[in-house]
């Protein structure tokens, strides 16, 4: 009885369908496509027992499809201005490995599934109406050209050599290394990454290396560059290594971020990344945040990184109508001029680092060198920073303070510097409460309750500002507005009026337990 029922019920509905014009559909296929190089350009579903051309699965993709891509080496195979074009809704997953009888194992850390351009023109053109989510994993993209590629750059000769990401929702960046790009001949932007009107950009754990963003002339962000981004949400980098990327061969005071450039933009957080030997191969001495440059941003946070061998003029440069905090980080042995520099009307806290330099590097570079400087003008107005909580050390000035500045400066570190703080003396407005001075020439703006003790640091020579057994920073602040020291340790551990120590670190007796055999 049940069997005649169902069979009622399915001549029920096919008289449905075939009265009404309905037809029966087939079964949607599956969501994801397999690539291996030089694979099929005929398949019809692109499955793990008829891979396809990377090209080819991306043309037959549905908006939402995931690409599992074979490890490998992919190079040109169409015409045009980008190796390849994704213009919808997509996932590619790289660093995968299958075949007709074993399934699909991806290892986005290997990195190994390689998009070679040849020099020959951009590695990755991702073209969206606003909408699209692109997400991409476990690749090398790398000797991509992005002079005279389209789309339009802002008028330079070239951009985003290895991924070129404009209006976008989201576009997503993990466990890539992108490699050796070049995004203009005579000027240009986005060596590595441009990232343009892109709702939320997220790049965690990538390798941004050698990249370049021009040849010659005036260029920006030779590792990345965003611009017009974070709309409601974010732009969002952290825990990736930038390495070795240039900006321009020629100096020019116009170049910015030869690591990573961020302007226009909104709630830009920088965090947990390691940026090392930017602009070291050209030595252009006035790039504007050799490795980080943030400018006209509507909120930022640096916070954990490390800055180590740079050259410039300034490692990390905040510029113009820009509020957010730095604090957590770490600067050491660049040669440079500043390893701070905050220019025109922003705000800004900057709290629990340490800022060092070795001073031998001053007579290699000529001139002197300040860990912080701060100035703005009439024009914009005056800036406004408070510095707490750091240490300074192995400089010839610890803060700066230029024109049209107002200025908190309290329980920091300062030693081994040729002037902790430096005044200008006109149109700047100051507030030096309880800092520690040792071990310095001069201290000509001591501020009030100045405290003259020696902070043991663990080794000022090679930049480990850790404070030692018997340090005179240890319980000498009051009560602050955060809980954690510099490497993420609680504070305060002491008690009464003064708790807290000075500067960056908060000293903490460990208690190391005999080993009983």
């Amino acid at each position: 009885m049940k069997k005649n029922r169902l069979s009622i019920a399915i001549l029920i509905l096919l008289s449905f369908l075939l009265t009404t014009g309905g037809e029966v559909k087939a079964e949607p296929r599956m969501s994801y496509l397999f690539v291996v190089p030089n694979g099929s350009t005929t398949s019809e579903f692109c499955t793990i027992l008829e891979p396809c051309d990377l090209n080819y699965a991306i043309y037959k993709a549905d908006p939402g499809d995931i690409l599992i891509v074979h490890s490998g080496v992919y190079t040109p195979t169409i015409m045009g201005d980008d190796f390849i074009i994704i213009n919808k809704n997509l996932t590619l997953w790289g660093s995968c490995e299958f075949d007709a009888t074993t399934p699909y194992i991806c290892s986005p850390d290997e990195r190994s599934s390689f998009l070679d351009a040849e020099l020959s023109k951009r590695v990755v053109g991702i073209y969206g109406t606003g909408s699209e989510e692109v997400h991409i994993e476990g690749f090398t993209i790398m000797r991509g050209i992005g002079t005279g590629m389209g789309p339009s750059c802002y008028g330079y000769s070239g951009c985003g050599a290895g991924i070129h990401a404009s209006n976008l929702e989201k576009l997503t960046l993990i466990n890539n290394e992108l490699w050796a790009n070049e995004a203009g001949s005579t000027d240009g932007l986005g060596g590595g990454l441009f990232a343009d009107n892109v709702n939320f950009v997220k790049a965690e754990d990538n390798t941004f290396k050698f990249n370049q963003a021009t040849e010659t002339g005036i260029g920006g962000g030779g590792g990345a560059f965003v611009i017009n981004s974070g709309g409601p949400h974010a732009v969002e980098f952290d825990r990736n290594l930038f390495y070795g990327n240039e900006i321009s061969t020629e100096n020019s005071s116009g170049n910015a971020g030869a690591g990573l450039a961020v302007t226009a933009s909104n709630n830009v957080q920088v965090t947990n990344n390691t940026f090392e030997y930017q602009n070291s191969l050209n030595k252009s001495n006035d790039i504007r945040g050799s490795s980080l440059y943030i400018s006209n941003t509507t909120g930022y946070s640096i916070e954990g990184n490390t800055f180590n061998n740079d050259w410039g003029r300034a490692v990390t440069y905040i510029g113009y109508n820009t509020d957010g905090s730095i604090f957590k980080n770490k600067w050491w042995n660049n040669t440079i001029i500043y390893n701070i520099e905050l220019a025109g009307y922003l705000q800004a806290d900057i709290f629990n680092n340490f800022l060092g330099r070795e001073i031998l590097t001053t007579a290699s570079r000529g001139g002197g060198s300040s860990n912080i400087y701060l100035h703005s003008d009439d024009i914009s107005g005056y800036n406004d920073v408070d510095i707490y909580f750091n240490t300074f050390a192995a400089a010839n000035l610890g803060v700066e303070v230029g024109q049209y500045s107002s200025v908190g400066i309290f329980s920091n570190i300062f030693t081994a510097l040729s002037d902790p703080i430096y005044l200008y003396p006109t149109n700047v407005t100051s507030n030096i409460v309880n800092n520690l001075f040792y071990n310095n020439p001069s201290n000509s703006n001591p501020g009030t309750n100045p405290i003259y003790a020696d902070p043991k640091l663990v080794d000022v020579d090679n930049g480990d500002f850790h404070l030692l057994p018997g340090s005179g920073a240890i319980d000498e602040a009051s009560a602050c507005d955060f809980n954690q020291d510099i490497d993420g340790d609680f504070r305060p551990v002491g008690s009464g009026l003064t708790p807290y120590d000075i500067g960056a670190d908060e000293f903490n007796y460990k208690i190391w337990l005999p080993l009983i055999l």
